[in-house]
């Protein structure tokens, strides 16, 4: 196939019965100690207990309102009584170094034991609340969300089984039809990796919509209708184009056929292809519309794309929903600004190490179905989730706003 050329190059841790050698003997009898007549007997132990326990539930007020740090008030009461416990420690060594053993100190490592047993019971009740948000991840779906991402790829993933040989021999013919975005960026002949993208229909592909707003950024200097002609889609990119001898299968963008959707992120752009090669592409490069199915509410998903603008590649069994997504809920039970679309039934997290770049990349399920395009990253807490659009969300948005269209891309 001659394809619409463009010239690119790539940028790709004292014994109990001994006494401290600088203390004189001390009566360890508690005869002469007890309360004198008309006292009242102390109470240390339970004025530092209920001291332990308001001061705890203060530790939870700042927690759950103290400038949306989003911080578990639960773990920020553990964190003070850990303080207390260590300043109490402290004074009780003191108190017996210089006092020896006496009724008051005997009382202050009882007050040891109060808030030891506390600490036990809050994290008890933390670890519970965890584990059971965990367990109802196994049955429900629990979406995605957008926000900020840190990093250029995420520095770790949890795979939860190795990817059959059945489904790579399904993935092989649909992998093809996945193809990287790139942006004539100057007169120099310079190109910029913007996205990925994949085939549906005879002669379009569909990507994400923020992956066009990067572009129309890009070329921003330049009069819109002169931006299509900069954009075009590389569908061989699977080694480093010097070392790669394999065949370019390249084609210019001629326009945005549906310029994109905000709230599903995504847009479909139409390749220029010749009359005559448009069924020779169709062999080669099958359209993926008619893979697309409804995704399941637990499993894993295998993406395809470029990520970091690099060659082709593949995360197989990326499991979802993401293992701590429902963890940043329970913290989070109402999200805003970029984690507003967390419990958004469109879209689903994921972990996988694709990454940047990856916008726009297929995911498929375990019997080889489209089932989401990968939209974006976010980083709650310093650890990375991955975000994906599902297909029947996309598709139906299609079927609504673009009927005639739709029945080309998804037959």
């Amino acid at each position: 196939m001659n394809p619409d050329q463009a010239n690119i190059s790539t940028t790709a841790g004292m014994d109990s019965n001994q006494q401290p050698a600088s203390t004189p003997p001390v009566d360890h009898s508690l005869g002469g100690m007890e309360g004198q007549e008309g006292e009242e007997p102390t109470k240390l132990s339970q004025e530092v207990s209920k001291s332990t326990t308001d001061d705890s539930t203060d530790a939870q007020e700042v927690g759950a309102t103290g400038g949306g740090s989003g911080r578990d008030p639960t773990l920020v009461g553990i964190q003070k009584q850990f303080q207390d416990l260590s300043f109490k420690g402290s004074e009780a060594a003191n108190e017996i170094e210089y006092r020896g053993y006496n009724r008051h100190n005997m009382e202050l490592l009882k007050s040891l034991l109060d808030r030891s047993f506390q600490i036990s019971k809050d994290i008890e009740k933390l670890y519970a609340d965890i584990a059971a948000v965990i367990a109802g991840e196994e049955n429900s779906d629990s979406g995605s969300a957008q926000g900020n991402y840190h990093f250029p790829k995420p520095f770790n993933c949890l795979k939860y089984e190795p990817i059959t040989i059945m489904l790579l021999w399904k993935l092989l013919p649909p992998s093809r039809s996945v193809g990287i975005v790139f942006v004539e960026a100057g007169s120099d002949g310079h190109v910029s990796p913007m996205g990925t993208c994949f085939r549906l229909g005879t002669k379009y592909v569909l990507t994400c919509k923020h992956v066009l707003d990067d572009i129309q950024k890009e070329l921003g200097k330049l009069a819109e209708a002169e931006i299509p002609g900069k954009v075009f889609v590389e569908f061989n990119f699977c080694k480093p184009f010097f070392e790669s001898q394999l065949e370019r299968i390249l084609f210019r963008i001629s326009s945005f056929t549906v310029p994109g959707d905000d709230n599903l992120d995504y847009c479909v752009l139409e390749m220029s292809i010749p009359d005559g090669q448009i069924g020779k592409v169709q062999e080669q490069l099958p359209g993926l519309g008619q893979l697309v199915c409804s995704v399941e509410n637990s499993g894993t998903i295998t993406l395809i794309g470029h990520p970091g603008g690099e060659p082709k590649a593949m995360d197989p069994s990326c499991p979802y929903p993401h293992p701590d997504v429902g963890v940043y809920l329970k913290l989070n039970p109402e999200p805003k600004g970029d984690f507003s679309q967390l419990t958004d039934p469109n879209r689903v997290t994921l972990s996988s190490v694709m990454g940047r770049g990856s916008s726009g990349s297929p995911g498929f399920n375990r019997d080889g179905n489209l089932v989401l395009m990968y939209a974006r990253g976010y980083c709650p807490h310093n650890e990375n989730m991955e975000q994906g659009v599902k297909m029947t969300a996309i598709r139906d948005d299609m079927r609504k706003k673009h009927p005639v269209l739709s029945q080309e891309l998804f037959p």
